[in-house]
């Protein structure tokens, strides 16, 4: 089949006439041929095809699958820089509407004499299908024609210019400012859906002015009563965003909330916990009710939600043994393949819950292990500080795992990711010497805020046999000047550190029998032999002096 007639059967493919037996068998031929990719179609054959498709599909084309993934390879291997937006766009809804994710690969912002509300609001949209291309210079492209037609864009359009503009991260406040300052003229033809979208993107916009985005959220107050799960979702989330000084509207929604409770979804339950959380709301009956509302359908929530509303309970102290029972049921069925951005928090939670988690716990080790190349820096950091008091994990081979991507990720851990790897692996039992020599170094490096980032290091360095005595020796001079704030518990400990390291720097033991003394006054028989010794070694040390 050639190129023209190629072009043919995507002009004439829907045409009434197709009713006729030998037309449908010609028909047929033709999607067999599409269905092997044997039919060069262009992106305006695709559009046309995609076109009568999603407006009359008299023969079922968009319930063939093969046809339809025949199309869209395409649509992929054509010139698309020949449709406008909208064409692509239209393209890539038919197709998603059969099941096949698919996006334009290039995105054009329309000429001059093609600029209209609806053509810009085509690029936006465009931008943000599945799969698309977010490009600054085309935002700002974009950006720069709504000025002037700004006039010409209906409420609705105003709304969805903010929406999507907001689903793609822009950081031009003060065009989104413009265009808020707008809608705001027309607040009596915004619509719920609308007027929640609208504090949703100006929420997330970085520099949004307070004026601008507190009448956002006065309109959104106004849409209330009309207001549909999706519509709390979304201002909840602007709330979550926006910070505890717009604390009167998460009031309002919650007073409102409270009446169709019972007929809440669980995403949008989840939403009210985690807001619950961030703007610390008092009312602990308000937040039991949601609650309560929330366990019974949490089954029906994905991976990502499960984990918000599970971290978001135990913040509100409200894991009880039976809602804990309950989510860690529903968290089994993702467990064995959790997204490793949540490793984390679910160990985190389980780690400071007072419930048994043995069971989950377990797959979430197995699931730490096989992925541990993927988890970013800080995850593999925090996960090793979670479970370094977990019996369990000692004896899993994550340790040793854990501790070798940790050498090899030194160089780009920050002190705090330091501090926890460290202490993670310390507590764990990982007796690799050289990872804390290097460890050592880098917080040389970065040098030692407190005792908490101090400490992690001499722990692991003293069970090292042999220390070198320079190492020992800058150790002992961070911690020296420590001693004056620590507790008799961290002196003690720091005391075993430096006589395991065998450290013969004598200023560092004085300055930590002083801290001992600054508790007890004097030695006396039921204080514990190492810290009697310790305070010996350090009046030694000062009559020496003397």
């Amino acid at each position: 089949m050639n190129r023209a007639s190629g072009a043919m059967v995507a002009a004439n493919l829907f045409q009434s006439a197709v009713s006729t037996g030998s037309q449908r068998a010609s028909l047929q031929y033709i999607f067999h041929r599409i269905r092997l990719n044997l039919v060069p179609f262009n992106a305006q054959d695709v559009y046309q095809i995609c076109l009568v498709a999603y407006n009359s599909d008299t023969i079922d084309l968009m319930a063939d699958a093969e046809v339809m993934r025949g199309v869209a390879d395409s649509f992929n291997r054509a010139d698309q820089s020949v449709l406008t937006p909208f064409q692509a766009s239209l393209v890539v809804d038919t197709l998603r509407k059969a099941g096949i994710n698919a996006s334009s690969k290039e995105v054009m912002v329309p000429e001059e004499d093609a600029v209209s509300p609806e053509t810009l609001l085509d690029v936006l949209r465009a931008m943000n299908v599945h799969g698309g291309t977010r490009d600054e210079k085309k935002i700002a492209a974009v950006l720069e024609k709504v000025p002037r037609l700004l006039d010409e864009f209906s409420p609705s359009q105003l709304a969805l210019a903010l929406s999507e503009l907001g689903k793609l991260r822009c950081s031009d406040a003060d065009a989104m400012h413009k265009i808020a300052k707008r809608l705001f003229n027309f607040a009596d033809d915004v619509g719920p859906l609308e007027a929640s979208l609208v504090a949703k993107s100006l929420a997330m916009t970085r520099g949004t002015p307070y004026t601008t985005l507190r009448r956002a959220f006065s309109l959104a107050e106004q849409r209330i009563s009309d207001f549909q799960p999706e519509d709390y979702t979304n201002t909840l989330v602007a709330l979550q965003n926006a910070g505890r000084q717009y604390t009167r509207t998460f009031t309002k929604l919650v007073e409102a909330g409270l009446e169709h409770v019972e007929n809440m979804d669980a995403t949008t339950l989840t939403a009210f916990l985690v807001t619950f959380t961030q703007l610390e709301y008092t009312n602990r009956e308000h937040v039991e009710i949601f609650a309560d509302a929330f366990v019974d359908v949490a089954n029906d929530l994905d991976e990502k939600t499960l984990v918000q509303a599970f971290v978001a309970l135990q913040r509100l102290n409200l894991l009880h043994e039976d809602v804990f029972s309950s989510l860690v049921s529903c968290l089994l069925r993702y467990a064995a393949l959790l997204d490793p951005r949540h490793l984390a928090p679910v160990m985190d939670v389980c780690s400071s819950a007072a419930h048994n988690s043995d069971v989950l716990m377990k797959i979430l080790l197995d699931r730490a292990f096989e992925c541990t190349r993927y988890l970013h820096p800080a995850a593999l950091a925090e996960i090793l500080d979670i479970v370094a008091h977990y019996p369990p994990a000692h004896t899993h081979p994550l340790v040793d795992v854990f501790g070798r991507q940790a050498q090899l990720r030194l160089e780009i851990f920050s002190s705090l990711d330091l501090a926890r790897a460290t202490r993670g692996l310390a507590h764990l039992g990982y007796r690799n010497p050289e990872y804390y020599t290097q460890a050592a170094q880098k917080g040389f490096m970065y040098g030692f805020k407190d005792w908490s980032f101090l400490e992690p290091i001499l722990m692991g360095m003293s069970y090292s046999e042999e220390v070198p005595i320079r190492t020992i020796k800058v150790l002992a001079s961070f911690t020296a000047p420590m001693a004056k704030s620590m507790s008799l518990q961290e002196v003690e400990r720091a005391n075993r550190y430096f006589l395991q390291m065998k450290c013969e720097e004598d200023f560092v033991y004085r300055a930590l029998a002083n801290r001992v003394m600054h508790f007890v006054k004097e030695i006396t028989p039921d204080m514990p032999q190492e810290l009697q010794q310790l305070v010996q070694r350090g009046a030694v040390n000062r009559m020496s002096e003397v």
